[in-house]
């Protein structure tokens, strides 16, 4: 009898402990979309400002990027 009854209270805790995980794991999901959310409502916050000859040259680069084989380098630069 003693035996089912510490069975029982293993699964319990199993169950307990799993969750908790799923409620950590449901938490973090939100945070993490509300997070997104926030970003997509502020772009502006995360957006570098470029002055204008900057930005001439990354258009200028954008165009040599058309043109050549392998891009990756020009397109780490920008």
């Amino acid at each position: 009898m003693q035996s089912i009854i510490d069975r029982n209270k293993n699964k319990i805790q199993e169950q307990e402990q799993e969750l908790r995980s799923l409620q950590e794991t449901r938490l973090a999901a939100i945070a993490a979309a509300q997070k997104e959310k926030e970003i997509q409502e502020n772009k502006e916050d995360y957006c570098l400002i470029l002055p204008r000859e900057e930005s001439n040259d990354v258009e200028i680069l954008r165009g040599i990027i058309k043109r050549i084989a392998k891009p990756r380098s020009i397109l780490m630069a920008i």
